[in-house]
């Protein structure tokens, strides 16, 4: 199943599931999103959060961390926001931010295994958080989220 999320004031909020990779206008029918949906061939992403505002206008962007724990998908460990990482058992705030600029300092994370390198994550605490991260091919949340 592929899961996107619908927010905004043009349609109705939720998280809807999808058989297959959506089109823009495929979750905008389904979302009852306001007027004609623009038109794109790209397929959104599972995970993905579509917010549609009143006059028909779109932002693509990824779910919240928490969110798509519980839809049982994977956090990019390269684009995730330390809120997004809070969610991550036993990661809180601090650890999470500890994240974020040891990523801002010193570039994306090559392998999921380099969080060793941050101050706070052992080989347990590691393990325990692996199975919940991804890395990603790609580097934006707009267009390949």
């Amino acid at each position: 199943m592929v899961f996107v999320e619908v927010s905004g004031t043009g349609a109705h909020p939720g998280v809807y599931a999808f058989e297959h990779a959506p089109t823009l206008a495929e979750v905008w029918h389904k979302s009852g999103g306001a007027g004609m949906a623009p038109e794109t061939p790209d397929k959104i992403s599972s995970g993905s959060r579509v917010e549609i505002s009143q006059d028909g206008h779109y932002q693509l962007a990824r779910m919240h961390g928490a969110e798509l724990l519980t839809l049982g998908l994977p956090i990019d460990l390269n684009t995730a926001a330390a809120a997004d990482l809070d969610a991550l058992p036993g990661i809180g705030p601090a650890l999470a931010l500890r994240i974020v600029d040891y990523r801002n300092a010193h570039g994306p994370f090559q392998k999921i295994d380099d969080l060793e390198k941050v101050s706070g994550i052992g080989s347990k605490k590691l393990e325990k958080i692996k199975p919940y991260l991804v890395i990603s091919e790609t580097e934006g949340t707009a267009d390949a989220p």
